[in-house]
């Protein structure tokens, strides 16, 4: 399995930005990446399944989005109860 994101064709009615949380295979943080509606919905479409509801986006696609924005530190802090933001 590769890593991927996925995401609801819903959740664009209620979101300005989606943010991605990756784990390892042992379900341990690894990395948080914020990218705004606008990056979203052209790799939602670009990898929607027939029923139109659903897309599994690539990770590599994911934080490459134009607008993307690394979160995987403060994320990490606020795991860690160290939220000071």
């Amino acid at each position: 399995m590769y890593p991927r994101v996925s995401l609801r064709e819903g959740k664009f009615k209620v979101a300005d930005q989606f943010m991605a949380v990756r784990c390892t295979p042992e379900v341990e943080f690894y990395a948080a990446v914020l990218i705004p509606k606008s990056s979203a919905r052209p790799l939602f479409e670009a990898r929607k399944q027939v029923s139109g509801a659903l897309a599994h986006i690539a990770w590599r696609d994911w934080i490459s989005a134009v607008g993307a924005v690394d979160y995987t530190r403060r994320f990490a802090d606020c795991l860690r109860g160290r939220d000071k933001d």
